[in-house]
């Protein structure tokens, strides 16, 4: 165990009218002791250099430093403190650590303004989720209207932040319909039509595919370059395509694709149609069951398109 013992000097001192300090024949000295135990000064050792502080590393860096032996007058210059402030820091941190050890050191005990929005937290989250607002104006204005609270648009982004709130992209569904009259719509699919439609491809008493198109576009879209300066890099206007027409078989688990250069239209899929009959599906017996999308060239009239 180290004991360091601080002099600390109070007294009735006084500034000649040059300003230099001078001590009159009223001083007294107190001893300030510290015991530092070989356990603080271990964890001190570890913590000085990677504690994410500065001022907690300074200060747990004055234990170790007393616990070498070092005066404090000494350990001041080591972390470089103000001349000015080298005999109150270094005593605070004493002071510190006397009243709570290395806990009290690592406390930072810093002020900080607690937002009047603060008390009003939950009625800001539920007005947001009700509202949805798609601007900063439009949260500060609802505040300003049903609070009374007047704040700028940082201090108000700042706040809801806090709450978890972020700006996000919206997720889009046709808004010609209700979403609730959608989500009917959905299971009624699931339920009547398309769960019994998978019981009896597994059981081979039919063929079933899920079909759908992907759109390749030809051309570079390198977003980073290593340049001295600014460069523009050319790449494709977008129109060539590779276009993939492709079936996933539920029961085989295999993915029946075919390939153009050009567009994806009602005479395309018919024709898909007709590859998928004459090349996988040659079981005239067996009906073939397709699941699509709402695309257009998805739902063809086939007697027209192939007849």
């Amino acid at each position: 165990m180290s004991k360091n013992n601080l002099l600390i000097y109070i007294s009735t001192s006084s500034f000649d009218k040059k300003g230099a300090l001078y001590l009159s024949d009223e001083t007294y000295l107190i001893m300030l002791q510290i015991d530092i135990s070989k356990t603080d000064a271990s964890i001190a050792n570890m913590q000085r250099k990677s504690h994410k502080s500065p001022i907690v590393r300074n200060r747990i860096h004055t234990i170790w430093l007393l616990y070498q032996g070092y005066k404090r007058g000494d350990c001041a210059r080591i972390l470089g403190l103000r001349a000015s402030l080298q005999p109150h820091t270094i005593t605070s941190y004493i002071r510190l650590y006397n009243q709570g050890g290395l806990d009290a050191l690592c406390t930072l005990n810093y002020k900080k303004p607690v937002s009047a929005m603060e008390a009003y937290s939950d009625k800001i989250k539920d007005a947001i989720d009700s509202l949805l607002p798609d601007s900063i104006s439009a949260i500060r204005q609802w505040i300003s209207d049903n609070l009374g609270i007047e704040r700028s648009l940082h201090r108000v982004r700042v706040f809801i932040k806090k709450l978890g709130i972020k700006r996000r992209k919206a997720r889009l569904f046709p808004g010609s319909k209700n979403i609730d009259e959608l989500i009917d719509k959905q299971e009624a699919f699931k339920d009547d039509i398309l769960f019994p439609l998978l019981k009896n491809s597994l059981s081979e008493e039919i063929n079933m595919i899920f079909m759908d198109a992907a759109h390749f576009v030809m051309g570079s879209y390198n977003r980073y370059i290593w340049s001295k300066e600014p460069r523009y890099k050319s790449t494709s206007h977008g129109r060539y395509r590779i276009n993939a027409i492709g079936g996933l078989d539920i029961k085989n688990r295999q993915i029946l694709t075919l390939y153009n250069d050009t567009t994806v239209k009602a005479q395309i899929i018919a024709e898909y149609l007709k590859w998928l009959r004459n090349n996988h599906y040659l079981e005239l017996n067996k009906r073939l069951y397709i699941i699509l999308d709402n695309a257009r060239h998805g739902t063809p009239d086939i007697s027209t398109v192939i007849g």
